[in-house]
């Protein structure tokens, strides 16, 4: 079924405009929305358009994956070379993190109460008509808490989104064996939207912005070439370090904050123990990279401070 033959309803609220304070409150409400005609995504339309990129990157090699996620084909290609092709290729460039490609200075949507050290991980996503991001889950669990301001930059997206209270619906049908936060349900069986009260969907044009809360389930299919970015910021500080350093992302020089703050960002994330078993998931050299960064960051005592009692 065509996504235009099921479009009965808009995420809400959709706004012409909004500030950052609305954004705040927006955010705080816990649901899902749609800006539409956004001022900042549109004024970020000739810096990503795909003939920018292609200036821009010229033969830098990207990786690229098919343009529907149960299709596990992959491949390296010059970043010229794919978006020469764009209107006639099978792959999506997807998750591109803007500072590795050289785009920091971008100005994106961002709520007005954050801190001023807050991490922003900025990726893009370039595909062609027909690319296919099945429901899922954006990376989080107990504590890692993730949420997603996606910018429509170019071209249209049918988006569908539905609350975690409906995950059982999604878990009990995953997209591959051993998975639980990516999910092989379509969003036009007539089953979905019954089984799942929460269910919302609406069609992200040029220059629109979607808001998705933590843990919210959504499912993204391109309606013509595709650009858009998406604008994640986590629970807490150390959620972003430990983050920042499982993904390789490179990090500005970070400013000295003191073992009080270091009290705080413990607490925050819940105890020395919890930070711990994140940086044991970690490899050798990530585990050097971020012990480093945190020494920088909150001095020598993060080594006994907090672990008292602990052998």
């Amino acid at each position: 079924m065509e996504p235009l033959a099921v479009l009965a309803q808009s995420l809400a609220p959709a706004l012409e405009e909004v500030s950052s304070d609305q954004l705040d409150q927006s955010i705080i409400s816990g649901h899902p929305f749609v800006v539409r005609g956004c001022s900042i995504v549109r004024a970020a339309q000739e810096r990503l358009s795909p003939e920018a990129l292609k200036q821009l990157l010229r033969t830098t090699p990207i990786s690229i994956e098919h343009k529907h996620r149960w299709e596990s084909r992959r491949t390296t290609l010059s970043a010229k070379e794919y978006l020469d092709n764009l209107d006639r290729t099978d792959f999506y460039w997807r998750q591109a993190d803007l500072r590795s490609l050289g785009i920091s200075d971008l100005k994106l949507p961002s709520p007005a109460n954050f801190r001023p050290d807050t991490m922003f991980f900025d990726s893009l996503w370039v595909g062609p008509n027909g690319t296919v991001q099945t429901f899922h889950q954006d990376n989080h669990d107990a504590v890692v808490v993730n949420r997603n301001l996606f910018c429509q930059v170019h071209g249209s997206k049918y988006v569908a989104i539905a609350s975690p209270a409906d995950s059982e619906y999604f878990r009990a049908y995953p997209l591959k064996n051993g998975t639980d936060r990516h999910s092989s349900v379509s969003p036009f069986d007539p089953a979905t939207a019954l089984s799942c009260p929460s269910f919302a969907h609406s069609i992200l044009h040029s220059g629109d912005l979607l808001y998705v809360p933590p843990r919210y389930w959504h499912y993204l299919q391109s309606l013509s070439i595709s650009v858009s970015v998406s604008r994640w910021w986590f629970s807490s500080r150390l959620v972003e370090l430990l983050y920042a350093s499982a993904m390789g992302g490179e990090m500005a020089e970070p400013t000295f904050l003191g073992e009080l703050v270091w009290d705080n960002d413990v607490r925050e994330l819940g105890g020395v123990e919890v930070l711990d078993q994140y940086i044991e998931r970690l490899s050798g050299v990530q585990k050097y990279a971020i012990y480093a960064r945190l020494v920088r960051l909150y001095g020598e005592g993060i080594f006994k401070h907090g672990r008292q009692g602990k052998s």
